[in-house]
Formats: C-alpha cells, structure tokens, sequence
C-alpha cells in the first residue's frame, strides 16, 4: 500500500504564559491513569500475541487573529460550542488546536510545541526502526492518558503519571515490543487526525505490516461539549484514516468512564443542558453512546479491512456497579 502523508502548514503566534490549571480536574484523572496501567498494559499484550487485526467547514480562528491585549478573554470567551449548539470544530475534519479547544493563550502555545516534539520523536522512532526493526513495532495514540506513558501532560512532567514510564518500559522489554507515544493531553479527534498527517505518522512504521496502533480518543469531545454522535464519527475518522494509511493493526478501545460531571457540565449548560434547562448531572450517558458506536463501527470496518481491526473495552473495572455507573 502506498503511503501518503498530506502535507500542512501550522502558523502559530507565541504568547506570554497564561496558564490556568485545574486542580480538581488534575485529581478526578488521577484515579483513573493510576488504574489504566494496569489494565491497558495486559490488554495490549494480548491484543498484540493475538494479532487481531456540526459545521461544514471550520473556522479558522487562532491566536494569530486576537487583537493584542485580549488574548485571556478570547480563550475564555469562545467555548467549543456556542449557546446554539454550534461546535467550532467539527471531529472529524482534521484541525490544529484553535481558541475553539485551546483554554489560553499558553496552552494553544504548548500544543503547538508538544506537536512538533511528537514530530521529532516520530523521525527518531523511524530512524531506529530503519536501523533495527526486530521488535514489534507498539504505536500508542491518544489524549492525555496516552500521553501519561511518558510521565508528562503537553510535554511537561507531572505527578499523576510518575511511574507510569516505568510500566511501558518493563512491558515492552518483557515482549520484544518498541513502544512510540503520541500523545497530547487534552487532544480530540481531530487534533490527532491532524497530528498523524502532519508528520507524527511515518513510512518506517505505517508501511510495517507487523506494527500494531492503539487509539485511545474522543472523551474530550465531550467534554468540550460536542454531542455522542459527531465525537463517534470523529472516532471513526480516526480509526479509517490510520487503516487506510498503514499496513499493520489497529486497536480502538473504548472511552473509559468519568466520574467529572459535577465539575465541568455546569460549564457546558447551554447548550448542553436538560429539557429543564439544568446540566447533565453525569457524563456517563454520552460515554456509553460513544462507546455503543464505536461497538457497531468495528464490526463494520471488519468487512473492509478484515483482521486489522478490533475493539478493546477496559472501562468496566472503573465502575461502581450501582445504578449510577459512575467512576468508583
């Protein structure tokens, strides 16, 4: 199969630091990075011994465009979906980070940074690959908690993951595997969609028919405000786009649970509210008719692609078991 990478343009302005974390946010994540090593880590393994195989357009509004002196109320001002439903940026067409899914000034900077480090260690990674392809090649896709294999969250290191380096590496010299993390924290759809045509996606390793991807994404979809059905279209998108650019296997897990919903759905009403104008009081609906899709997709796609797809579904371990189904 031919590999064909399009080639983009990323045309970004530097801005002072800005930042503005959340803390609360930082904690609700944590139980569920410290839980995933050791559930991910085993069900790759045995995915890869088995084999198994809104808008129209967006708008194209980036920092770039601020009037200089307004840049903390241009991020704080344009959330992804506006009180009509309207999302600036649509999942599956492939998109930088714009003020639509950038929180300020500095993120929207650290993105750009993060993209072209991933960049950087694709052309290493494929380098090495040239030199020595024995091992399997492991490619990781994903937000932040694909991000967390490497112990960092947008390139920096943090205390969530502090570890997690340590279980990918032991797992990958247990099983003659060599790991590549492309992760981005905070990363949807189209943002890794875009990362892999722009140079995060290589010959070396999407020409290996032995390779095998693991795509982790779309909660952030969600969590930005855009509905179960375009974020599962988004992860279609994803999912068609690698098959049809490499050679090897994919594996597209499932959104695991989250148990935020107090925190940021209130920031999401409107749009997202009830028919009682109130916000959503759980996030867990949306995740399980996206997960629901991603169940129909796969099968699906089996009827093109055969063996090099299949489905990964870790979030039960994550649940209470009450009626609730939120994050225990």
């Amino acid at each position: 199969m031919k590999f064909e990478i399009e080639k983009k343009r990323i045309s970004t302005s530097r801005f002072v630091k800005n930042a503005r974390n959340s803390l609360e946010s930082d904690r609700s994540r944590a139980v569920i990075v410290t839980v995933v090593i050791a559930i991910i880590g085993p069900v790759i393994l045995l995915m890869v011994i088995l084999d198994i195989g809104g808008p129209s357009r967006i708008e194209n509004v980036t920092a770039a465009s601020v009037v200089s002196g307004h840049e903390k109320d241009v991020y704080a001002q344009t959330p992804m979906c506006n009180k009509n439903g309207r999302c600036g940026e649509p999942p599956e067409v492939p998109s930088p980070r714009t003020v639509y899914s950038a929180r300020s000034a500095e993120q929207y900077s650290r993105w750009s940074v993060s993209h072209d480090d991933l960049k950087r260690a694709a052309a290493d990674y494929a380098a090495r690959r040239r030199n020595d392809p024995t091992k399997k090649a492991l490619i990781l896709l994903g937000d932040s908690i694909t991000e967390s294999w490497t112990g960092t969250n947008m390139g920096r290191p943090v205390a969530r993951a502090k570890g997690v380096p340590d279980v990918l590496k032991n797992m990958a010299a247990n099983n003659f595997l060599d790991p590549l993390v492309l992760g981005i924290g905070g990363d949807q759809t189209q943002h890794l969609i875009y990362r892999l045509q722009d140079a995060e996606l290589l010959p070396e390793f999407a020409n290996d028919d032995d390779a095998v991807f693991v795509v982790l994404i779309g909660t952030n979809n969600l969590g930005s405000g855009i509905l179960p059905g375009p974020t599962s279209g988004g992860v279609r998108a994803v999912a068609e786009y690698i098959l049809e650019n490499t050679k090897g296997n994919l594996a597209v897990m499932e959104l695991l649970p989250r148990g935020d919903g107090a925190l940021r759905l209130p920031k999401l009403c409107p749009p997202r509210c009830t028919s009682d104008g109130d916000p959503f009081e759980s996030f867990m609906p949306a995740v399980t008719k996206v997960n629901a899709a991603i169940s129909r997709m796969v099968p699906e796609l089996k009827k093109k692609y055969g063996r090099r797809i299949g489905r990964l579904d870790c979030g039960e371990a994550f649940l209470s078991g009450d009626a609730g189904s939120e994050v225990d």
